[in-house]
């Protein structure tokens, strides 16, 4: 608990679970783990079933990632569960699909905080939530270029939120 892992820039071709952990995870260093800025790092579902990345009962920090080609019925992207506490800062969820948040989901009890130019665009739900549903979980949009815009879905193609929160600082959804 309270690790920290530096992920060296490029394409990885993954669906990642973390579950009871306390970790911070950075992309875009050199393949030696120690220098960062070295590019982009991309984590890619390939449209498996599944989320990209599924956080359970966790204490996250994500930096300096793409998160794409997720599909899964709740949160293609991202699926935040169990009372999971997450930050993500500089993080970019793009061209995800499913049924109930196409970015991202938010389940109850779960916290997610945006912050320093991370944005969803691009994703589709077939339901609720194209970038992001908020399932009785709490996001936060804070700071300049934190947004979330161009998802679609039948209802809510920004966000749709149902018995949870969302709270917009200086952030916008379009």
């Amino acid at each position: 608990d309270g690790d920290s892992l530096q992920v060296a820039a490029g394409t990885i071709t993954e669906n990642i679970s973390i579950k009871d952990k306390n970790i911070t995870i950075s992309g875009g260093y050199d393949s030696t783990g120690t220098t960062p800025d070295a590019g982009t790092t991309v984590l890619d579902g390939q449209y498996h079933t599944a989320s990209v990345i599924d956080v359970n009962n966790s204490t996250v920090t994500f930096s300096n990632m793409e998160i794409t080609g997720g599909n899964s019925s709740n949160g293609g992207g991202m699926n935040v569960a169990n009372n999971s506490q997450v930050i993500l800062n500089n993080i970019h969820i793009t061209g995800n699909t499913g049924e109930f948040g196409g970015g991202m989901y938010i389940r109850t009890g779960a916290e997610v905080t945006m912050t320093n130019h991370t944005n969803i665009d691009n994703n589709t739900a077939t339901n609720l939530g194209g970038g992001v549903r908020i399932y009785g979980g709490v996001l936060t949009c804070q700071g300049t270029y934190s947004d979330i815009s161009d998802n679609s879905a039948i209802d809510g193609g920004g966000v749709a939120v149902t018995g949870g929160e969302l709270h917009l600082i200086n952030s916008d959804i379009e």
